[in-house]
């Protein structure tokens, strides 16, 4: 399995969160832990954008209706937020989290941490279930 390439500095224990996942990363590390609708049309956007879209969103914090999308994807930022909170509504963000926390756990990171790990889920799906885009950011891109 490919090593996950992230923007950390060596010198730096913590670095800096990701804004933004490769389409690889993407398929590997965060595609199976997310829900898709068995029926209906497939969204005009891949699911690859549509995540770096809402990181994005996370990430700066901007209003939703703030959201620049490229000219290329024909879409409204509508979409992109309805994605957000079905992903939100459907435990999705949930089983990202929890997917980390497994991945941790098969790594060997010491018991300390995940016991961090589990306190912290608790707050973090209160936040990503009220859609508060500020501090949910972080919820997600410390899972990168």
């Amino acid at each position: 399995m490919p090593k996950l390439k992230s923007n950390l500095s060596t010198g730096d224990k913590f670095g800096k969160l990701p804004v933004k996942v490769s389409q690889s990363e993407f398929s590997i590390y965060i595609r199976p832990h997310l829900r898709f609708p068995t029926k209906g049309l497939k969204p005009k956007l891949s699911y690859y954008k549509i995540f770096n879209y809402i990181l994005h969103v996370l990430h700066t914090g901007i209003q939703w209706d703030e959201l620049k999308l490229n000219k290329n994807d024909k879409l409204h930022w509508s979409i992109i937020y309805k994605w957000h909170l079905r992903w939100s509504k459907n435990g999705s963000y949930e089983n990202l989290f929890l997917g980390s926390v497994d991945k941790l756990t098969r790594n060997g990171v010491k018991s300390n941490g995940l016991l961090l790990g589990r306190m912290f889920l608790g707050r973090w799906l209160s936040i990503m279930k009220n859609c508060n885009a500020h501090f949910s950011a972080s919820a997600i891109l410390l899972i990168l």
